[in-house]
């Protein structure tokens, strides 16, 4: 549990009740604090002028209705939100002195009453006013949503990739009923201020409740709604996972309340199974807090992360400037594209996503292919959004077991890369105008439309499979020395994966989720009918974005005993690859790097064995070997970027300078969490003591004027945990 979640849980022990605007307020309380981050105190900071705003307003509204609802028409003359404050202060005690004597109360008690009456509306606000109340806008941005959920889930209703949408809408819509017409109810009320003095007079406990039903109806949604608008569109389906997880139950109570609809009582109960998912959040802690973080503080944490950002970058661009000279092209020879390639395999991510979609924009581009072949292992960490081309989308259920011509063999389950084009080619003529029409459909879209992908590549694949064994692919080959027979693998290879395509695809859509056994199997079954080499090429698609590879080649393996050996291919191309040196520029690469590499080892040490009788013997020197690289990358770091930062604590620093802290911070904790797995111990303890060394002196050296205690706190909390960091912070 994070120290902000400690002081949360311990502001709300001592609450006398709880309803979600008191939980709001002492969330915002805490975050005002500093221990969520800069993000968020300064979200929390606005949100004191924008209650203290609301409750003013609504206390104004309630006011005025009281003076309208007391007077004398020759009092009215003019309407009390246009009277100038000197005439309007004696309409106000005259209109209170009256209501005071309606209902046998006090002057006071009727102040009193109008001033809790707006602290408890404040929230939902006047539907005439010009300025939303929160509860009132969280309904306007769940509407919104629901709409585009639904909008989203109408092409996919009915099948297997549209049920956790289909469900979560339908959660949604009875929430947003009842709210509605909780909120309609409340309207009527606010419009009468006089029965909400008698009311809160008589018993103001439930008026109280009464207030606070919105916000219960709409209580949790407001994280699944940001999940939704923060994620990409390609990764809505692996986010709707997420949101199903997250979606609000509504309590018993809900059905006794006006507008309940008849019926809703069964989509409340309804439950849907996510069983079979992968929880990305066990094995990421820090990304999700961070993540979190981020969706609570909205706006804010999305313009200081765009800050921050920015500021990496520069750090990157500097950083690898001398990549970029004459001299460190030397080792690449002669030859311009290496050298090219060299430079944008080490550019910034900001210049190696200009570098893409440069390339990208040309038509022919197979000769400039291998311009950002050195790249790919990082395109497929950045996935900037690449556009849908009939090549691209026809070869989709590839990816994994595509390798440059000099690195594929007749036999070995993989396809080279060079031959796609010629063979695109190949099936564009054949198939005549309707590659026309489909190519004409596909202008201006890229692979986050994923919708859009899934519909031209079934069909595309459909057509593939049927017209790829009439081809014939040595005459479109002239620069290539394939024999007739190469070929003739070749075409049936690629026949073997299209005819199969639909359930590699469906596999890989779920690859955030393991895939599951389920999907696996549906994939695989098919593939395994065709012979080993449509098989390895299937399974190695499958494990390219795989969250579990492990279970995948377990699962694999009761479909055919070549798993086995596959994983085994793994071990020997990571045995074989030069030793692992991790991207200090960038930290969180390298952490990513890192992570991926020991979680697939360890899950390949638990794989069904293949030629490989000692797979440990092979696995073991790996993981030292990573982990000590992962020792080397956090040392670099801690004494090129952390240590810099902390050097003069004192200095004004903007708050996205904080931000990158924070950021470098979460990364060497990934970085040595890996480390660790890997069995290095004793550097990581050492750097620890370092941490804590370095940190004290800084809460020392502290004098307002720069760095916050809060922010050492929480840089404290990220690299050593919430216990060591009170400990650090005296608490």
């Amino acid at each position: 549990m994070t120290l902000h979640d400690q002081a949360l849980w311990k502001k709300l022990l001592l609450a006398p009740s709880l309803t979600p605007a008191q939980i709001r307020n002492a969330t915002l309380d805490i975050a005002a604090e500093g221990l969520r981050g800069r993000a968020a105190m300064t979200f929390a900071a606005d949100h004191v002028t924008t209650s203290a705003t609301a409750h003013r307003r609504v206390f104004f509204l309630l006011l005025t209705d009281l003076i309208r609802r007391t007077e004398l028409p020759a009092e009215a003359q003019v309407p009390p939100e246009q009277e100038s404050l000197t005439y309007l202060r004696p309409r106000i005690g005259r209109a209170v002195g009256r209501a005071a004597k309606r209902f046998n109360m006090s002057v006071e008690e009727v102040e009193a009453a109008l001033e809790s009456l707006a602290g408890v509306f404040m929230s939902l606000g006047n539907a005439q006013d010009a300025v939303t109340g929160h509860a009132r806008q969280a309904l306007i941005d769940f509407r919104a949503f629901v709409k585009e959920l639904d909008h989203w889930t109408a092409p996919r209703r009915g099948s297997p990739r549209g049920v956790k949408a289909e469900w979560v809408l339908r959660k949604a819509v009875l929430s947003l009923s009842c709210a509605e017409a909780a909120v309609a109810e409340l309207d009527r009320v606010l419009g009468d201020s006089t029965l909400l003095i008698r009311a809160w007079h008589r018993d103001k406990q439930p008026v109280i409740a009464r207030a606070a039903r919105p916000e219960w109806l709409l209580d949790g949604w407001a994280i699944v709604v940001a999940l939704w608008r923060q994620s990409e569109p390609s990764d809505r389906e692996a986010t709707l996972w997420e949101m199903a997880q997250l979606v609000p139950p509504l309590p018993k109570e809900v059905e006794s309340w006006p507008g309940f609809p008849q019926g809703g009582s069964t989509f409340r109960t309804e439950k849907i199974d996510l069983s079979q998912a992968f929880d990305w959040r066990r094995q990421r802690p820090l990304d999700y807090i961070t993540r979190n973080e981020t969706l609570i503080a909205g706006e804010h944490a999305v313009t200081l992360a765009a800050e921050a950002q920015k500021l990496r970058e520069a750090y990157m661009v500097q950083s690898t400037r001398a990549l970029t000279e004459p001299d460190s092209d030397q080792k690449h020879g002669d030859d311009p594209l290496s050298r090219i390639s060299g430079r944008a395999s080490k550019a910034s991510d900001t210049v190696l996503r200009q570098v893409v979609a440069v390339l990208d924009a040309v038509p022919s581009r197979a000769m400039l292919d291998p311009i950002i072949e050195a790249a790919r292992p990082r395109l497929k960490l950045l996935r900037p959004p690449r556009p849908i081309t009939f090549t691209r989308i026809l070869f989709l259920p590839f990816d994994g077991a595509l390798v440059p011509m000099e690195k594929w063999t007749p036999g070995s389950g993989k396809f080279p890369r060079p031959i796609l084009t010629p063979l695109a080619e190949a099936l564009r003529s054949a198939m005549g105008q309707e590659a026309e029409e489909i190519n004409a459909n596909l202008g201006g879209q890229n692979f986050f439309d994923v919708l859009k992908v899934d519909q031209v590549g079934r069909r595309l694949w459909a057509e593939a499979a049927r017209l790829t064994p009439g081809l014939s692919l040595q005459e479109g080959l002239p620069t290539i020395n394939l024999s007739a027979n190469q070929c003739s693998e070749l075409l049936t290879l690629a026949t073997g994966i299209w005819r199969h395509a639909e359930g590699i695809w469906e596999a890989k859509l779920a690859a955030f989720s393991g895939p599951s056994t389920e999907l696996v199997t549906a994939a695989l079954k098919g593939p395994a009918q065709e012979g080993q080499a449509v098989f390895s090429m299937a399974l190695a698609s499958l494990l390219d974005r795989a969250q579990s590879p492990g279970s995948v080649i377990k699962t694999a393996a009761r479909l055919s005993p070549i798993a086995g050996s596959i994983a085994d291919e793994k071990l020997d191309d990571l045995a074989a690859a030069p030793a692992l040196s991790l991207p200090t520029e960038d930290p969180v690469r390298a952490a990513h790097m890192a992570e991926e590499m020991v979680s697939l080892l360890k899950e390949l040490e638990t794989t069904p064995p293949g030629r490989q009788t000692d797979r440990r013997s092979i696995i073991s020197p790996l993981l030292n070997q990573i982990g000590k690289a992962s020792e080397a990358a956090a040392r670099h770091m801690v004494e090129r970027q952390l240590l810099p930062a902390l050097q003069n604590p004192n200095a004004k620093h903007r708050a996205a300078v904080v931000v990158n802290i924070e950021h470098l911070a979460r990364a060497l904790r990934r970085i040595e969490m890996a480390g660790r797995r890997a069995g290095i111990v004793d550097g990581f303890d050492e750097l620890e003591r370092l941490y804590k060394q370095k940190l004290k002196a800084t809460l020392n050296a502290l004098d307002g004027g720069g760095l916050q205690r809060p922010d050492v706190i929480r840089i404290a909390e990220i690299l050593l945990g919430s216990e060591q960091a009170m400990s650090l912070g005296g608490h």
